[in-house]
């Protein structure tokens, strides 16, 4: 039998052996606080950013906003803009239509992000009486002005109006660099034609209305957004780099925008970029193929054709710009030289109406027009087509100014 001074030493040694284990789990237990309390540093901080951005951000709806990152709260447009609902402009050309438009997103809701009751087409044909189908050109479902053309309703009813429209950005690549699939004709004419067309249909405006239309300022949960608003944003301000298409630029004036960053402005790239393909033979090749596709058009005897570029937003508010170096990046100037192309010639009016101080004549958060845009453009196409038709001129090939320099032209065309 174990006498007292061994079960002693026993029991402190059995002693020490617990204390040692609960040593080592007090200490374990503490190394993982010490680790969880560093990982609540590292992840809680932009999980909780995300988590407000998620509850307070505005639903992106600006093509500009969204793929560039910028907050829908700082671009946003708050003035009501307006909208004709129902819409007066068909977007299904199934039957015949005093006028149709063959025209990009500047004449059709392509994206579902701006209401189809709100695009100059409504104005249009609230303004003239007439009916209007827009026919959104696409390469994916195979509608080129070539096919329009041939399009059976086309063919049975001529319409009395064809008016194609195309944004400043892509006049080159659609009429010089990829004719056949954008446009569908190959080798065009260059040369005038004169064909005898009818006199239109008196004017006689709808008893409609626009009504007011608010932007949706309420916030959407969304983690998406906000973490991909927290990324682009990171990028910018902490490496300096923008990966975005999206281009940030200052104006000189803050109230040309209803939005809170009124000051700044939103492009795409592209309308920078576009400077890279202007050379004499891109300018001349594209009033070439405009001036076939007028020919092509008007020689069923029936239908008038009218050419609309919609400018750039950098075009429109190039007087604006706080970066002068941008300010003459415009093609549309050369173009409306050209006396033998009939067209609605739009930035001056544009610009006009921005100098004024009207507000979002283009979206803020977005490209295309605003409703004071909208409005001008059919006032314009109005008026292109109650003035009299100028016949061609026996200078049917003028050159075109190359932009931002007076004194360089185009080298003349061959006959």
């Amino acid at each position: 039998m174990p006498n007292g001074t061994s079960t002693s030493i026993a029991l402190f040694r059995r002693f020490a052996v617990l204390r040692g284990r609960a040593a080592r789990r007090t200490g374990g237990r503490a190394d993982a606080r010490r680790h969880n309390r560093l990982l609540a540093a590292v992840v809680l901080p932009p999980v909780a950013i995300m988590l407000v951005l998620a509850l307070t951000q505005e639903p992106l709806r600006g093509d500009l906003t969204r793929p560039g990152g910028y907050a829908e709260a700082d671009f946003g447009w708050t003035a009501p803009q307006e909208r004709f609902s129902p819409p007066l402009a068909s977007t299904r050309y199934d039957r015949p239509h005093d006028i149709v438009v063959l025209g990009d997103s500047f004449s059709a809701n392509s994206t579902g992000q701006t209401d189809p009751g709100a695009y100059w087409t409504n104005h249009l044909a609230q303004r003239t009486g007439l009916s209007v189908a827009v026919v959104p050109v696409s390469l994916a479902d195979g509608m080129n002005f070539a096919q329009l053309l041939r399009h059976p309703v086309f063919v049975r009813t001529p319409p009395r109006i064809l008016i194609v429209e195309t944004v400043e950005r892509y006049l080159l690549r659609n009429y010089a660099i990829e004719i056949e699939s954008r446009v569908g004709i190959s080798d065009p004419e260059c040369r005038a034609q004169t064909h005898a067309l009818p006199p239109l249909p008196a004017l006689a405006p709808l008893d409609a209305a626009p009504v007011p239309w608010i932007r949706d300022t309420s916030p959407e949960i969304d983690f998406d957004q906000a973490a991909d608003f927290l990324w682009k944003s990171a990028k910018r301000r902490v490496l300096g780099v923008d990966t975005t298409r999206v281009i940030r630029l200052g104006l000189n004036r803050p109230d040309l925008f209803s939005s809170r960053a009124s000051e700044e402005l939103l492009i795409y790239d592209d309308e920078i970029r576009k400077a890279e393909f202007v050379t004499p033979r891109t300018l001349d090749a594209t009033y070439c193929t405009l001036l076939a596709m007028q020919n092509a058009v008007q020689a069923n005897g029936r239908t008038r054709f009218l050419f609309m570029a919609a400018p750039d937003k950098l075009s429109a508010y190039a007087e604006h710009l706080a970066d002068t170096d941008l300010r003459a990046l415009s093609l549309l100037p050369g173009l409306y030289r050209q006396p033998s192309l009939n067209q609605v010639r739009l930035l001056e009016r544009f610009r006009s109406a921005i100098r004024r101080g009207e507000k979002d004549v283009y979206m803020p958060n977005d490209t295309h027009w605003g409703s004071a845009g909208h409005r001008i453009v059919a006032d314009a196409i109005v008026a292109a087509l109650t003035r009299p038709q100028a016949g061609p001129t026996d200078r049917n090939r003028k050159t075109m100014l190359l932009p931002g320099n007076a004194n360089a032209r185009a080298e003349p065309a061959r006959p």
